[in-house]
């Protein structure tokens, strides 16, 4: 019985934690979707309290479109499948985006509460 109540137990906190991740992809695709409407309020407000006093709405604007630059990185083409790890209490997501000119990854950090406590785009 006890053995049972374990395995109960392991499987509903795993399903938890595969909901959690799976939350956090959608979350981080809305996110490449708002780049590319160029809605940068909504990127904005997924942000944590640190994340809004070091990234303004307009400084947001500006690093998409240097990014999006033609000498830089070109047009945003597509993006790939996501993956995720766990670094210490943060949930990170990571998106192949294929541009004109490169392919990095967007590295989307989700604290515990859901709010984006860092936001990369890496080789």
């Amino acid at each position: 019985m006890k053995k049972l109540l374990l395995v109960l137990f392991a499987t509903i906190c795993l399903s938890n934690v595969f909901a959690q991740q799976d939350k956090n992809i959608e979350l981080a695709k809305l996110l490449l979707t708002s780049f590319q409407k160029n809605d940068f309020e909504k990127i904005y407000t997924a942000f944590d309290t640190n994340m809004k006093s070091a990234l303004s709405k307009e400084k947001l604007k500006l690093i998409w479109a240097d990014l999006t630059a033609v000498e830089k990185c070109g047009d945003f083409q597509k993006s790939g499948d996501a993956t995720t790890e766990k670094i210490k209490e943060y949930d990170v997501v990571y998106i192949p985006c294929t541009f004109k000119n490169t392919v990095l990854k967007m590295k989307t950090v989700f604290n515990k509460q859901n709010n984006i406590s860092g936001l990369f785009f890496v080789p």
